[in-house]
């Protein structure tokens, strides 16, 4: 669990902790915390998002495409067999499920994924933790999604496998 979560989580919050600059709720801007620059907007080329380069003929998507996008059936593939599969509803809520762990352990937990300024603000519950996560959209398309967290990790291929 701990490397899922070193890749996914940014911070993890135990109940009774609050940090109102990263709760999903905020109506401050954002701070994408650890020194790395947050990107502000991202752009389609068709169906595709991409990140933002100044590029004249891509579109700038708002938040609820974005959401659009992300709503469905995700699957990615870790290695060493691992599967993660993430089941977005349309109002951010998501399950997500990793399998393929040594000795049958498998990791289930629920949040939220949010589009909020051209990102993906993430929140996951673990029985008693929450793990925060400020996710930044570098594609996104009707059957692929990578994004990347503020650490500038970049998670392996998400397939989209249902609407």
């Amino acid at each position: 669990m701990a490397s899922i979560l070193a890749v996914r989580g940014q911070q993890l919050q135990h109940p009774g902790d609050t940090d109102p600059e990263h709760e999903l709720t905020t109506t401050n801007g954002l701070s994408s915390g650890r020194g790395q620059t947050s990107t502000n907007g991202v752009a389609a080329s068709g169906s595709s998002v991409s990140p933002a380069n100044g590029s004249e003929h891509f579109k700038r998507l708002n938040d609820s495409e974005i959401q659009r996008e992300l709503t469905g059936t995700w699957v990615t593939t870790w290695g060493r067999g691992q599967t993660t599969t993430d089941v977005i509803a349309a109002d951010g809520s998501f399950l997500s499920q990793t399998v393929g762990l040594p000795k049958g352990q498998k990791i289930q937990y629920h949040g939220t994924f949010l589009a909020k300024d051209g990102m993906v603000l993430g929140k996951a519950v673990f029985s008693n933790q929450t793990v925060i996560m400020h996710l930044h959209i570098l594609q996104l398309n009707s059957h692929e999604l990578v994004w990347s967290n503020d650490q500038g990790v970049t998670e392996p291929t998400f397939h989209k496998v249902g609407g």
